[in-house]
């Protein structure tokens, strides 16, 4: 049956014109639907779970879509009272199956927990207890500046003789763009923790007592993580895969990854 247009009678199939109005009756083409597959769900389930002192677990945000952005006003994961945060900070999100941890341009970054030894690049940060390094390969000391010659004056400015060999050096970093100490290892492995070590940070109450190592070895650079309690962190500068029972620091916020696959 069709539908005549003018008086909306019903017309059996066939009929050029309305028995009842004698309005031709023209066929209605025939609708086709445009369906948008579906983006393929992943097969891992994923959820954070916000770490509070002592290890206990606060709230878990379950990842069920592509994309999780985390920051102090945009996102979904927001935490509109942290400072550290940027406004908007890092992103989770599904690719090829594998969970991936990204800095969106914060500016006071990412950090994953490291497992034994990661190998590390000229500028990286790290975090051992609630000490926030740099580390740097050495190309010769830095310039001193508290000292100035008199115009005209000649005479050399009279310190200590370099070392032999140098293998790199740690910055201490304070907040608001601070710089602190500045540690130059001459020798190949430098400890770090709260006594008894290369450098020790006493009243970090965060800190193992040997906490973590920074050495070169064939010409390459390591961060190692001692066994510490509160463990080591290393500032991401590329997307990171996450695995199960990995942490991160995001801001003040600390998470814990878990993972399991989908349900069929």
């Amino acid at each position: 049956m069709l539908t005549c247009s003018q008086c909306s009678s019903q017309v059996p199939d066939g009929y050029r014109f309305c028995w009842n109005c004698g309005a031709p009756i023209v066929a209605e083409e025939p609708k086709v639907e445009i369906v948008t597959p579906a983006e393929p769900a992943p097969s891992i389930q994923a959820q954070l779970v916000l770490v509070k002192g002592e290890g206990f677990p606060g709230i878990s945000y379950h990842l069920r879509t592509k994309n999780h952005r985390m920051g102090r006003l945009h996102g979904t994961i927001l935490f509109p009272d942290d400072r550290y945060l940027s406004l908007l900070h890092a992103n989770l999100y599904y690719e090829d199956d594998k969970l991936f941890l990204a800095d969106e341009g914060s500016d006071n970054g990412v950090f994953i927990k490291i497992h034994d030894s990661v190998e590390i690049e000229d500028g990286a940060h790290f975090l051992s207890g609630e000490q926030l390094l740099r580390f740097e390969q050495v190309d010769g000391y830095r310039p001193y500046h508290g000292v100035v010659a008199q115009p005209g004056d000649d005479a050399k400015f009279y310190g200590c003789p370099p070392e032999k060999s140098l293998h790199f050096r740690l910055v201490h970093l304070f907040r608001n763009h601070q710089e602190g100490a500045v540690f130059y290892a001459s020798t190949n492995s430098v400890r770090l923790g709260r006594e008894h070590c290369d450098l020790s940070f006493p009243f970090d109450r965060h800190i193992s007592g040997r906490h973590a190592r920074v050495y070169e070895e064939n010409g390459q650079f390591f961060l190692q993580d001692l066994g510490s309690r509160n463990g080591t962190f290393l500032r991401i500068n590329k997307p990171h895969h996450l695995s199960h029972g990995d942490h991160f620091f995001a801001g003040q916020q600390l998470f814990r990854v878990e993972i399991s696959e989908a349900a069929a």
